[in-house]
Formats: C-alpha cells, sequence, structure tokens
C-alpha cells in the first residue's frame, strides 16, 4: 500500500501532507515508521522529527511546528499521532466509561473529554474554579456524569478543574486554528516539510480530510471483515516483514505461529521479532522445529507477555497484556508475583556478573549462540537449579537469556526501587477496598516510567 509513495520518495520526490487512518494500529505505526524513515537518513531522526499527541497539542503549535524553520538543514516531518482533529462530535457529549482510568492514564485526554462535556453548558472554567462547582446544581452533575466510572463527583471534580486549567485546555482545538492548518495544506507547506497525521477513524465530511484527499495523501488500514480476510492479511504482511529482515518462514512454521498466537499483529509480529533474535545471524530460513523451540512454551505461560513488557519499559504493550490477562481471569497477585519473580532474577544477574560468572557489558550474542557458549559455561561454574527454582539457572534457558540481556539496562539502586513499589502495592491489595485492577495499573505505569521509555503507538 505504502510501497508507491516509498518509491516516489527514494527517487527525490515530495511528500508534503499525508494522514494514516484505521483500525489496524500495527499496520498503521509500521506504514508511519517506514515512511519516517524514508525521509529521513540514519540519525536526522532524532533532530529532524517532531512528534506530538494528538490530544496533547494545539492546532496553532501544529502550524507553527511547520512554517518554522529547522535548525538543523535538511527534510522536516512533522508527526502528530492520534489526532482528534478527524473526529465527529457526538450530538450529546458525554465522559467515556471509563473516565477515572483515563484520568490517571492520559490526563490531556480527560481533560479534553471534560471540556468537551462542559462546552454545550455554558459553564466556564473560570465559573468552577475555586469551588464555583458547588453552585452548580447536584442533580446537573448527576446528569453530566452518568454513564461514567464516576460515582462521587464530588471527588473527582476539584482534581479534573485544577488539570484543565494547568493544561489550559482553553487554547486547544479552535475552530479558528484549524482553518489556519487548512489554508496551510491547500496553500502547500514549505519545501522539505511532510506533516503525518494518525487517526482510528475520521469523519470524511471535514473539510480538512477533502484537503488533505486532494492536496496530500490519505491511506487507510481497515480491519478485514472475515476471518479467513484477516489471516491472509496477516500472513502476507508478516511475510513482507520477514523478506525485510533477511528471513524467510516456512508454510508450516507459518501454520503454527497463527495457532499460537491468532490473529493480532501485535502478537505475530512480537513473536516474529522472538524468532529473528532467536536464530541470529546464523540463518534465513525458520522453520517449525524453531518456532517450537523460541515461542511454543511461551504460550502456556502468556503472563511473560506482561513482566516481559514492563521489564522493556514498553507501557502501551505492557497495559495491553495486563487487560488480557485480567480478562482471561487471572488474578493480580498471580501477575504481581511473576513481577517480583522478575525483578529477582535481574537481581541475581548482577550477582552473577560481580562474581565473573556473566558480563553486562559488550556485545551480547544471539540466542542460539548464547545457547551454545554462554548457558554452558554459566551451568558449569554455578550448576543448573531444578527446573521451578527461583535462582536464575533453573529457569527456560529463553529466560536466562533475556534475563542476562536486559539487566545490563537496570543499575542495582533501581531494582531496589522496584521491589519497594512491588511490596507496597502487595500490602494494598492485600489491606484495601481500592480496586485492584487500579492498583496493577497503576503499578506498571509507575514501572514503566521508571524506565523512561513509555511508548505511543
Amino acid at each position: 500500500m505504502i510501497d508507491p509513495i516509498l518509491d516516489s520518495i527514494k527517487r527525490g520526490g515530495e511528500l508534503s501532507a499525508c494522514l494514516l487512518y484505521g483500525e489496524e494500529r500495527f499496520l498503521l505505526v509500521e506504514a508511519r515508521r517506514r515512511i519516517v524513515h524514508a525521509l529521513l537518513p540514519e540519525g536526522a531522526d532524532d533532530l529532524n522529527c517532531f512528534r506530538f499527541e494528538g490530544e496533547a497539542v494545539s492546532v496553532d503549535s501544529i502550524c507553527e511546528a511547520l512554517v518554522t524553520v529547522p535548525l538543523v538543514p535538511g527534510r522536516k516531518v512533522i508527526v502528530i499521532q492520534d489526532t482528534t482533529l478527524f473526529a465527529s462530535k457526538p450530538s450529546k457529549p458525554s465522559l467515556p466509561e471509563d473516565f477515572l482510568t483515563l484520568l490517571e492514564d492520559n490526563a490531556p485526554a480527560a481533560a479534553r473529554a471534560f471540556m468537551n462535556l462542559l462546552e454545550p453548558t455554558g459553564w466556564t472554567l473560570e465559573d468552577l474554579r475555586d469551588g464555583g462547582w458547588r453552585k452548580v446544581p447536584d442533580d446537573e452533575w448527576d446528569r453530566l456524569f452518568a454513564g461514567s466510572s464516576v460515582n462521587d463527583y464530588a471527588s473527582v471534580l476539584p482534581k479534573v478543574i485544577a488539570l484543565c486549567l494547568a493544561l489550559d485546555t482553553r487554547n486547544t482545538l479552535q475552530t479558528g486554528d484549524v482553518e489556519r492548518l487548512e489554508r496551510l495544506i491547500d496553500e502547500g507547506l514549505p519545501a522539505g516539510v511532510t506533516l503525518i497525521l494518525t487517526a482510528t477513524a475520521v469523519d470524511k465530511r471535514k473539510k480538512l480530510f477533502r484537503i488533505l484527499s486532494e492536496k496530500g495523501t490519505v491511506l487507510h488500514f481497515p480491519r478485514e471483515k472475515s476471518e479467513a480476510a484477516q489471516k491472509n492479511q496477516v500472513f502476507r504482511r508478516a511475510r513482507e516483514y520477514l523478506a525485510d529482515r533477511g528471513k524467510t518462514l516456512t508454510p508450516e512454521a507459518m501454520a503454527l505461529l497463527g495457532g499460537l498466537t491468532g490473529l493480532d499483529y501485535g502478537d505475530v509480529f512480537g513473536e516474529i521479532d522472538k524468532l529473528i533474535t532467536y536464530i541470529g545471524d546464523e540463518g534465513s530460513r525458520i522453520d517449525r522445529t524453531d518456532v517450537e523451540s523460541a515461542i511454543a512454551w511461551t504460550r502456556e505461560e502468556r503472563i511473560f507477555e506482561l513482566t516481559e513488557a514492563v521489564v522493556e519499559g514498553d507501557r502501551g504493550r505492557a497495559l495491553k497484556a495486563f487487560r488480557r490477562l485480567m480478562e482471561r481471569g487471572v488474578h493480580p497477585l498471580v501477575m504481581l508475583a511473576m513481577l517480583a519473580r522478575d525483578v529477582r532474577l535481574l537481581m541475581q544477574v548482577h550477582l552473577l556478573s560481580e562474581s565473573g560468572a556473566v558480563s553486562l557489558g559488550g556485545r551480547m550474542p544471539a540466542y542460539r549462540e548464547f545457547q551454545d557458549t554462554v548457558l554452558p559455561a554459566l551451568l558449569k561454574r554455578t550448576g543448573r537449579e531444578k527446573k521451578g527454582s527461583a535462582l536464575l539457572t533453573g529457569q527456560h534457558p529463553y529466560v536466562i537469556y533475556n534475563t542476562v540481556r536486559q539487566a545490563g539496562r537496570f543499575s542495582w539502586s533501581e531494582l531496589l526501587r522496584y521491589l519497594d513499589m512491588l511490596i507496597d502495592t502487595d500490602l494494598a491489595l492485600k489491606s484495601t477496598g481500592t480496586d485492584a485492577g487500579i492498583l496493577m495499573e497503576r503499578l506498571i505505569l509507575d514501572l514503566c516510567g521508571k524506565r523512561g521509555r513509555a511508548k505511543a503507538s
């Protein structure tokens, strides 16, 4: 779908404005990555690519970024992720059902939802600040908060109003600002400047959408309706993804991979990345045996998806894995125990490093090489523990490999802080009436936030 665009960029063609939208988020994000990579040479991404969250940036700020000359000569790319510029306004605004979770996870989005709710009432933040909200009749607040997760609005309103004032939500998506952006795109952005917008859904009646369709590029990433069509699409893209990395997957291996992961792009490509790591540079062909060795065992322990995402600091992936586990009935205390286990394993690697049994510096070998060289030496020096032991050498070889690979990212003091956070959450789960899901989500966000690598995707 994007190959003609990439070919045009390689030939020196201009890409002025581009909208990527649809339900298949993985494909959308991958397309955005490939376009940015084609526009900017290696290393320039850090200097001339500017990324903004759609809920947190005003249209005026977008316009200023488009017309401002970059400090470093060359192409300039502005990426607006998850924009709401193309969304239809509901006739009767209402708060999302999970408003309290949204307030914790994405404060700008929660503030915007509240301001959208407030707008038709005629009340302003100035009317509500400093306790002014108490002058509004109780039945009005009951009506406005109906259908949301807010039961005690009196405890929530002061926080939400203060948040809106701090973020100055009054200066965001204004009609005049949108018209300015429409004019910029219609008249043509400065040479060498590219605007990339992403959205889940769009209202094609919007003037901005029509202008982008005429003067820019619009790509749609819909979800196939039938299961057979979804399967064909996932497998076709998987083959392309592997080919880009010099790898192939046999039909038998592809069938097994599909059975283990289902049709979720995130699951499929996450496991493919594991397979690529597993075979390393030694070969290009991945067969059924490789899939069984590297992936099949993790299917029985899906909770590793959560722990691995947390260790890597991938906030979005961790929350997704957590919510899936909750849907499957996995108790939060079980998840907590696994997170604590991973922290203890990381600490064991640090202790082994001090004794010279493993190295946390230098090149990390591919999994197969690790199995053949590093792991036998480690087991010879420390002894193999019984499978299921709490010690590192009692784990599956791939767990040992990943733990050694990741341990260098953490300092000893960081790991001690993580243990404290886990203990605090354990006590809260057992001794307070706070919802277990909220406590766990807060812990996951804190743990990932400590890594400083929360991903937008």
